[in-house]
């Protein structure tokens, strides 16, 4: 159930960014009377949209607003996590892999998989869209090394909003960049020239 709403959050928040993107660039684009580059915009545009949505569910504040039922309209404005620390590697992993419940908290088990799959596909896509940039040289270690530096770096950034900072959710995102990465790898060498043949 959780990992649902989390997914059904970050569609639309995808959406609401990538509509922006194309509105505002069209705008741009069609003043400045520039050529459009079409794969190129797909790839700005898909960046963009996933960059938005991965600092805005890592680095930002839950933010909560709408209209209720009266017609009042609310914001609220809270912390994710609880400014916990961990450096020990696997501590965390191993809690939520191998402990069945915890007091303190309901529904552990959605929560646990919600953690160990949110942090795995937050960085599936950027494994994948950064094998598509223009490297120097496409390498799935230096792709997997960009992704670690990103995770470091929120993960450092989450200290200060007292987020939690964890070593396992750099283990995590790492695994999912190494995932995106090779599916990027291998479908670029093996699906891609299948299509490009036909067309």
């Amino acid at each position: 159930m959780l990992i649902k709403l989390y997914l059904q959050g970050a569609v639309q928040r995808a959406f609401l960014v990538a509509v922006i993107y194309i509105v505002l660039k069209g705008i741009y684009l069609a003043m400045m009377k520039k050529e459009v580059h079409i794969g190129k915009e797909i790839l700005y545009c898909v960046t963009l949209t996933y960059m938005v949505t991965l600092l805005g569910y890592t680095m930002l504040p839950n933010i909560h607003m709408g209209i209720e039922s009266s017609g009042k309209f609310y914001f609220i404005c809270d912390r994710w996590g609880n400014g916990r620390i961990n450096f020990i590697p696997f501590k965390t992993i191993g809690t939520f892999l191998f402990q069945s419940e915890n007091a303190n908290v309901s529904h552990w088990k959605d929560v646990s998989d919600l953690n160990l799959l949110a942090n795995i596909g937050l960085f599936v896509p950027y494994g994948v869209i950064a094998w598509f940039f223009p490297w120097y040289q496409k390498s799935l270690k230096r792709i997997t090394g960009s992704g670690v530096l990103l995770s470091i770096i929120i993960e450092m950034e989450q200290i200060f909003i007292q987020r939690g900072t964890d070593i396992d959710d750099v283990i995590l995102n790492t695994l999912g960049v190494l995932i995106g990465g090779t599916i990027a790898m291998l479908g670029s060498k093996y699906v891609w020239p299948l299509f490009r043949n036909r067309l």
